[in-house]
């Protein structure tokens, strides 16, 4: 199959993926495989509506228990509570701009924020 992406609305392609969130072997494990298998039929058909896309447990029980695995990882097998200082930044900036106010500048002193304690926790005393 040739075709150019350009043609069919396609203006980037997001491909680096690190194991920054989830550990290396998930995104080789998991992600890769998933991505092998459907960027075939994502660039021949597109974008889907809600519901159409192929998800990551698709591939039955297995898949989606690994991606459980990974997220449970991220979640715990991390910092927990730098995944809760992000969400609780993510809902913040949210609220702002729901509120039409510009929220641009809580991203990165939150994420500075979060590192700096999680930093502080790990290092030895």
């Amino acid at each position: 199959m040739n075709f150019r992406l350009t043609d069919r609305g396609v203006r980037a392609i997001l491909l680096d993926i690190e194991g920054t969130t989830t550990s290396i072997a998930f995104v080789y494990e998991v992600l890769f495989p998933f991505a092998r298998a459907h960027l075939r039929r994502f660039l021949a058909d597109g974008p889907q509506p809600a519901g159409g896309p192929p998800t990551a447990h698709s591939g039955g029980g297995l898949m989606l228990r690994r991606v459980a695995l990974g997220i449970w990882e991220f979640v715990v097998g991390d910092d927990w509570r730098v995944a809760l200082g992000i969400v609780a930044m993510l809902a913040a900036t949210a609220a702002i701009a729901a509120l039409d106010l510009p929220a641009w500048w809580l991203s990165p002193i939150a994420t500075l924020a979060i590192l700096h304690r999680s930093v502080r926790r790990a290092a030895p005393r």
